[in-house]
């Protein structure tokens, strides 16, 4: 079985969260593992450093990350096909909203992923498939990622920012195995 390495979102824990639970039981239907590994948010760079590390030691070919989780999917530099559910793409504005005392940690990074859409960071990975919400109560980058990567690659699914397992319907699991194959 394939596995796929779920990043979780801000303050979540990689064995209760919600969209996580969620989305291991999704995968599993599509015959994929869900695995994660904590990482440090309060440091992006060690936090990156341990996700790339985690890829490398266990060869992962896909990513799903989730709200700051999503963050961290796309600025990876490893060569993962990466899945983002409701993606917080400016940190250092909605960090400070959720109570994060240090959102200028991340000013560099999103600084480098928004410093022009001819920048390499957007061609790293090879493919990126974005599931957006249609009622995120946090917060909506879904025209700004279909601006960078295609609205073809933009799904939106009737939910909140952490979608229960009846938002993905048998139409959105069918886009969600093709992407992956």
């Amino acid at each position: 079985m394939n596995k796929i390495l779920y990043i979780y979102g801000y303050g979540s824990d990689p064995k209760q969260s919600s969209t996580m639970k969620v989305m291991r039981s999704v995968m599993k239907e599509l015959g994929y593992e869900l695995v994660s590994v904590e990482y440090n948010q309060d440091e992006p760079d060690t936090g990156f450093e341990q996700l790339e590390s985690f890829i490398q030691k266990n060869n992962i070919k896909y990513v799903i990350g989730h709200s700051l989780g999503g963050f961290f999917a796309l600025c990876l530099t490893s060569d993962v096909k990466t899945i983002v559910i409701n993606p917080c793409l400016k940190p250092v504005d909605e960090l400070g909203k959720l109570g994060f005392n240090a959102p200028d940690k991340y000013i560099r990074i999103q600084k480098w992923m928004y410093s022009g859409l001819d920048q390499p960071w957007c061609y790293q990975i090879q493919d990126v498939l974005g599931i957006f919400s249609d009622n995120d109560e946090l917060f909506s980058y879904r025209n700004g990622f279909a601006s960078l990567y295609g609205s073809c690659k933009t799904i939106v699914i009737h939910a909140g920012h952490r979608p229960p397992k009846d938002a993905f319907t048998d139409e959105i699991k069918t886009r969600i195995k093709e992407f992956l194959s």
